[in-house]
C-alpha cells in the first residue's frame, strides 16, 4: 500500500494477437490504481467491452487483481474465444 500511494501517474499500452483476434489495452494508472481503461480489437464480441473497462477502473494495477476481475465476468460475451488468461496478458509486460 505504501508503494502504490507513492506511485507516479503513468500510461500503459499493449497489443497482442491471438487466434480469436487482437486485443489492445490502453491504461492510465495513478496511485497504483487503474484510472482509465480502454480496450479495442478485432475480436468477435456479443457485448460492448465497456462493461469490462468499467469493472477495472479503480482496481489496483496488479496481475492478480486484474485476473480476478476478468475471471468473474462472462468474457466469451466480450472477447469471443479469447481466454481470460490471454486478455490478462495484455495488461502486463511479460517477464522472462
Amino acid at each position: 500500500d505504501w508503494n502504490f500511494s507513492r506511485a507516479p501517474k503513468c500510461n500503459y499500452k499493449n497489443r497482442k494477437r491471438f487466434l480469436g483476434g487482437s486485443v489492445e489495452v490502453n491504461l492510465d494508472i495513478a496511485g497504483g490504481k487503474i484510472e482509465h481503461c480502454m480496450i479495442n480489437g478485432d475480436f468477435l464480441a456479443l457485448k460492448h467491452v465497456s462493461a469490462v473497462e468499467n469493472k477495472l477502473i479503480g482496481k489496483v494495477y496488479e496481475k492478480e487483481e486484474v485476473a480476478k476481475v476478468l475471471k468473474e465476468m462472462p468474457l466469451h460475451l466480450y472477447f469471443g474465444s479469447i481466454t481470460a488468461e490471454e486478455v490478462t496478458s495484455c495488461f502486463f509486460e511479460e517477464t522472462k
